[in-house]
């Protein structure tokens, strides 16, 4: 049986394997994903760190994240059913702006005497503008 891509291949896999209302909320989870905006997660990566150091960063910054957060409902909804996150390349100036929104974690980096390098936000639907304008990480 190939990998389901959607709650709908699922439910038409498993069949008669369900409930009617166990398909009903499959259904209905899946409508609500296509109309709601998707949460995301912001990481923000100070521009100066080399790319072996600000690869380990991100990925300190999605554990200390997940630690802060796995008990909040929404962070468990985005981690089951989302999972989108952005990673933006910041200047110092940006880096500190982004500070002045709730909902982050800082991670430092013992190879730069303990610097703060990465900032993670709790993944949410709605994002301030600010955002929208850091440049993606690529």
């Amino acid at each position: 049986m190939k990998e389901p891509q959607s709650s709908r291949e699922f439910i038409d896999q498993i069949g008669a394997g369900i409930s009617e209302e166990e398909k009903a909320f499959y259904e209905e989870s899946r409508k609500r994903q296509l109309t709601l905006k998707p949460f995301k997660e912001y990481i923000l990566v100070l521009d100066w760190m080399d790319i072996g150091h600000a690869i380990n960063s991100v990925g300190h910054a999605v554990l200390i994240g997940h630690k802060n957060w796995s008990d909040d409902p929404e962070y468990r909804d985005w981690y089951k059913n989302y999972f989108r996150k952005v990673t933006c390349k910041v200047t110092q100036a940006e880096f500190e702006k982004a500070k002045e929104y709730e909902d982050f974690a800082i991670v430092t980096e013992s190879a730069f005497d303990n610097k703060e390098v990465a900032l993670i936000f709790k993944p949410r639907r709605e994002w301030p503008k600010f955002f929208n304008f850091l440049k993606l990480y690529k």
